[in-house]
């Protein structure tokens, strides 16, 4: 599944910069500890860091100077057109829903949900790095799979 040595391990990069929050990666770690977790505060390192080979992307959508849809809109202009990226706010407008879709992102969630988010959080993680990992499976073999699988 992931680019690295292991391809049972699905590396994920989160990226927030209120450092209390990347604290949170060691309970969605253990939902699911097949995860590796890599942190940073600076979302200005995010493609720079992908290119060591990742799996998913978490960003928080309000980070002060550059947002989530931003850095979204960078990744998948920079050579990560298929990345899964989730995006965690503070707010679930519709509006706010509509500008992330527009920046590329494949899932949302509402920061206040808690402990069922982290649940839910780890399993749309590893649904999406499944997908993902079917679909450059089929690529190599020269099928074409639907987006949803």
């Amino acid at each position: 599944m992931s680019t690295s040595s292991d391809p049972k391990k699905i590396r994920v990069l989160y990226v927030d910069k209120e450092p209390t929050r990347l604290e949170f990666t060691r309970s969605m770690k253990g939902k699911l500890p097949n995860l590796e977790i890599t942190t940073t505060s600076n979302p200005h390192d995010v493609v720079k860091i992908l290119r060591d080979g990742f799996d998913c992307l978490i960003l928080n959508g309000e980070m002060g100077d550059v947002d989530g849809p931003q850095i979204a809109e960078t990744v998948r202009g920079s050579g990560f057109p298929s990345l899964p990226i989730i995006i965690i706010r503070g707010s679930d407008k519709v509006t706010t829903k509509k500008e992330d879709e527009g920046a590329g992102v494949d899932a949302f969630y509402d920061e206040e949900r808690g402990s069922e988010r982290v649940e839910e959080l780890a399993a749309t993680v590893l649904r999406l790095a499944e997908s993902r990992s079917r679909r450059a499976e089929a690529k190599k073999r020269g099928i074409h799979a639907p987006i949803g699988a």
